[in-house]
């Protein structure tokens, strides 16, 4: 086991609204190892600060140890956080080997207040009363 896991990304960048059910996926992170076999295989686990805030006191997210797949833990409704930063580490040889850190940034948002964006959609031009 002679390399360290190295994180696709430095900072991982997630959303969710506030009224996301528990278990919602909401981002997935990778990291790869120049290892072969176990030594390159990786367990994810999560390093979430104390919140802020008192009545915040569960951690908000948890990770699917060998899919890296980021999920709510709790409904984030009447919170007083509009986001939530913490760690992600991931360690080779299925948690026994060495280890590296990303970082995870996910935004709480209003549903009412999310947009939705279109993207590699061509414009399409609308005739009026064509028909007539």
């Amino acid at each position: 086991n002679d390399h360290p896991p190295v994180f696709t990304k430095s900072l991982y960048i997630g959303g969710v609204t506030e009224d996301a059910k528990t278990f919602t996926p909401v981002l997935q992170v990778q990291a790869l190892d120049k290892d072969t076999g176990n030594y390159s295989a990786m367990l994810y686990s999560l390093i979430i600060p104390p919140p802020p805030n008192k009545g915040d006191s569960k951690d908000g997210f948890v990770i699917e140890p060998y899919s890296g797949v980021v999920k709510t833990a709790i409904v984030y409704r009447n919170m007083r956080r509009s986001y939530f930063k913490f760690e992600v580490v991931a360690t080779d040889n299925y948690g026994l080997g060495h280890s590296s850190t990303a970082e995870i940034v996910v935004s709480v948002v209003n549903q009412l207040d999310m947009q939705v964006i279109v993207s590699n959609v061509p414009p399409t031009y609308v005739e009026k009363n064509k028909d007539k």
